[in-house]
């Protein structure tokens, strides 16, 4: 085992993982642990609505904060390696911070989340994420969900503004997933440098490919699905919102 790396990263990586490291924003600092909060916005029948979206958001960061763990000790460089460190840190809080959200939102069903849970496209890519046989697959699955998801939780955000609560839960997460996809970004350039042509041809591409549409399925399967009634129900822009995280993806790492 490796116990002394090189510090290969940018300058810009730098400044990615300082802001991580210096970011201070607590689960109580939105949720007061001392009060047993109910949201007053619209009632729990009304907000029932928009439950599988939510917990299906709760259900990937949580997934991903469990998925971490063997992917640091898999990075055998020391930019990832500490990133990956400073991104458990944050799935865990969001992980957290969803906990506390769905018990603010859903005070029937507290501490009963999965009851809410209804779908089966968001286990198959996640499905998928956990059978990757590298990194470098592993990471372009992370930074798939990470792309729909700031979408996602951008129009979440523009929807429940009127709720004081969730409008500041969300917002503090759109500011880490930015810096989770611009540091994920810069590790898969690094190692799409480090690999030949041929194999990010014919081997990582068409894993993209693949892997795009189930991550679109997430908010937008084929038949609607439960996610896509649910933001539907928000007046969010469900295929707007897929189409901006589609073409981002495929500048980013197709065109």
């Amino acid at each position: 085992m490796n116990f002394i790396y090189s510090d290969t990263r940018t300058i810009i990586e730098k400044k990615i993982i300082n802001a991580a490291i210096r970011n201070t924003w607590t689960v109580s600092d939105i949720f007061n642990e001392e009060k047993d909060f109910v949201s007053s916005y619209k009632s729990e029948s009304e907000r029932l609505k928009w439950a599988s979206i939510l917990v299906s958001l709760a259900f990937g960061e949580n997934t991903a904060f469990h998925g971490f763990g063997s992917r640091i000790a898999d990075a055998d460089d020391i930019s990832t390696k500490s990133w990956l460190c400073a991104h458990l840190l944050d799935e865990a809080k969001h992980t957290e911070g969803f906990s506390k959200l769905l018990d603010y939102l859903y005070p029937s069903n507290k501490q009963h989340h999965s009851k809410l849970f209804h779908s089966k496209d968001v286990l198959l890519f996640y499905g998928y994420t956990h059978r990757c046989d590298s990194i470098v697959k592993w990471l372009l699955c992370t930074q798939i969900a990470e792309v729909f998801g700031r979408y996602c939780y951008k129009s979440l955000h523009s929807s429940l503004q009127d709720d004081v609560i969730a409008e500041k839960f969300l917002k503090n997460i759109i500011f880490d997933e930015a810096r989770h996809i611009a540091y994920i970004n810069a590790l898969i350039k690094t190692k799409q440098e480090k690999m030949d042509a041929t194999t990010w041809s014919k081997n990582i591409k068409p894993f993209i490919e693949k892997m795009i549409p189930l991550g679109r399925n997430m908010f937008e399967a084929r038949k609607k699905g439960n996610n896509y009634y649910a933001l539907k129900h928000l007046d969010i822009d469900v295929t707007g919102f897929c189409n901006l995280a589609e073409v981002e993806l495929r500048n980013k790492f197709l065109d």
